[in-house]
């Protein structure tokens, strides 16, 4: 999704920050399902959403 101005030009928008615990769980979960389908076979997260791998962790 792109934000645009009245000119049709794009522009940047806040980061979402959960607020509620209910958002919180969600967002943890949305994070989970997104590193598992970043290491399925044939799958590649976009950069921003690469975080480095965890020390004792494979990635």
């Amino acid at each position: 999704m792109v934000a645009r101005d009245k000119h049709g030009t794009s522009v940047p928008i806040p980061q979402w920050v959960p607020v509620s615990e209910e958002d919180k769980r969600l967002h943890a979960h949305a994070r989970e399902l997104l590193e598992i389908r970043g290491r399925a076979p044939g799958n590649r997260l976009p950069n921003h959403l690469l975080r480095p791998a965890a020390p004792g962790r494979d990635s």
